[in-house]
């Protein structure tokens, strides 16, 4: 069957209904088990929030790839739902996981896996590398012209108990720490810490 008044859609197999409005536009889509498209695809709604879903199966995968003429995928986003790891991937060149969002928020970089570190300690932000001249380092630095302000880290604390509001901190408080750990074969063990804290 033709299907025709949509301009640029190649369909390789439809099922279902496709309805279109008066114009070349579509306004509703039965069942599309196959679709490709050639040239470029805009979806716009103005007077509320246009979605885009991707539905896996239970425990599946939903994927975004992106590719060129000479690799069709390379790189993707994909979402692991379940028992399929539960979290927000995005893979690089030749389709390597380069950074994941777990189901708890914590950002992996150069893992797929949260690493426990010395004290019981399960960080938010991880950064890991088995390469060599890629030694897992993070690095801060400023190219402003104007001032003579370098890069930094900044450690805070406040007791507020909710991100973003203040309470003031108490004598003993721990304003930040930097710690240095090294494995011991089995897990890592703290060999040395700076540590800032209030007095008074």
């Amino acid at each position: 069957t033709n299907i025709t008044g949509i301009a640029g859609v190649t369909a390789t197999t439809l099922t279902g209904t496709l309805q279109t409005a008066a114009q070349a536009n579509v306004t509703s889509l039965g069942t599309l088990t196959s679709l490709a498209l050639s040239g470029d695809v805009t979806m716009t709604n103005t007077s509320s929030n246009p979605q885009l879903a991707l539905i896996s199966a239970a425990n599946g995968v939903s994927e975004i790839q992106f590719g060129d003429a000479s690799d069709a995928v390379r790189g993707n986003i994909l979402y692991r739902s379940g028992s399929a790891g539960d979290a927000l991937c995005f893979n690089g060149y030749n389709n390597t996981e380069r950074m994941r969002i777990t189901s708890t928020g914590r950002v992996l970089v150069g893992d797929a896996t949260a690493r426990t570190q010395g004290g019981g300690n399960n960080a938010q932000l991880q950064v890991s590398s088995a390469a060599s001249a890629n030694w897992a380092r993070i690095s801060s630095a400023s190219f402003v012209s104007a001032d003579n302000v370098g890069g930094g880290l900044i450690l805070s604390k406040s007791r507020s108990g909710t991100v973003g509001s203040h309470t003031v901190v108490q004598n003993g408080d721990k304003l930040g720490s930097i710690f240095f750990e090294g494995s011991d074969g089995t897990d890592y063990e703290r060999g040395a810490h700076i540590e800032a804290l209030v007095d008074g």
